[in-house]
C-alpha cells in the first residue's frame, strides 16, 4: 500500500479531490489535510502553512510514500519535502513553481457541467474569505527554483492541457528554466484547465497510477 498526503491549494477544501478518490483504489491511499479554518487569517505567507504541518506530529512522523498537492498545495509540498526526509515522490497537480502567470488563472474546462462550475465557485468565494488578504501577494512572488536541486526524491507535474494540442507550446507556458524541465516530468491531462481532478478525474487517476508504479 503506497500512502500519500493530499495538500488544497488555496480557498480549496478536500472536496476537490472527491472525484479523484473514485478511480484511487488500494494499493493508494490518500490522506487529506484541511486547513484551520481558525488560522488562516494569520498566515501570510506559505511557510505558515508549512510550520504549521510540520507541528502536526502525525504528519512528521508518518511515513508517506509521496505527496500529491494542487496548485497552492503543491508549493507547499516542495517547502515541507526538506522536513519529511522519507518522502518518496512529490506530485505536483498544476501548481506553479515560479511566478504564476496567467496560465495558472481558475478557469474550466468548457464541457464540464455548470453545476460542477459553480460548486467549485462556490467553494472558491466562501474559503477565500478566511484567507490572510496578504497571502495572494506572497504566492504571487513564488519562486522555488533553487529547492529543486537540494531535493532528493523524485518530482512529477500534472497540467490540464487548456486545449492545447501542440505540448511543447502548452510546455513554453510554464516558463521553466531548462533546469526545471530536466528536474520535473512533466504529463498532461486533456480536457482539463486547473482542476485536473474535478474536471477529468479518470485520466488524472490513471497517470497517477501510471507515476506511482515507477516509482
Amino acid at each position: 500500500m503506497k500512502t500519500g498526503l493530499g495538500l488544497c491549494g488555496y480557498a480549496c477544501t478536500p472536496w476537490i479531490w472527491h472525484r479523484l478518490i473514485q478511480y484511487l483504489t488500494p494499493p493508494f491511499d490518500l490522506q487529506l489535510v484541511t486547513w484551520p479554518t481558525a488560522l488562516l487569517p494569520h498566515f501570510h505567507q506559505v511557510s505558515d502553512f508549512v510550520n504549521w504541518l510540520i507541528q502536526d506530529e502525525k504528519i512528521k512522523n508518518y511515513h508517506y510514500d509521496f505527496i500529491l498537492g494542487h496548485s497552492m498545495g503543491g508549493v507547499i509540498a516542495i517547502q515541507i519535502a526538506a522536513f519529511l526526509p522519507k518522502i518518496e515522490q512529490i506530485i505536483l497537480l498544476d501548481s506553479f513553481v515560479t511566478p504564476p502567470t496567467r496560465f495558472f488563472q481558475n478557469r474550466f474546462e468548457p464541457s464540464i457541467s455548470k453545476e460542477l462550475q459553480n460548486q467549485i465557485i462556490n467553494m472558491l468565494n466562501l474559503e477565500r474569505e478566511h484567507y490572510s488578504p496578504k497571502l495572494p501577494d506572497n504566492l504571487r512572488a513564488i519562486n522555488l527554483s533553487h529547492l529543486f536541486s537540494q531535493l532528493n526524491c523524485k518530482i512529477t507535474a500534472l497540467y490540464g492541457d487548456r486545449g492545447y494540442s501542440d505540448l511543447k507550446q502548452l510546455t513554453s507556458q510554464l516558463r521553466w528554466s531548462s533546469e526545471l524541465l530536466n528536474k520535473i516530468a512533466l504529463y498532461f491531462v486533456s480536457h482539463a484547465n486547473h482542476f485536473p481532478m474535478l474536471e477529468n478525474p479518470q485520466e488524472t487517476a490513471k497517470i497517477l497510477y501510471k507515476i506511482l508504479d515507477r516509482s
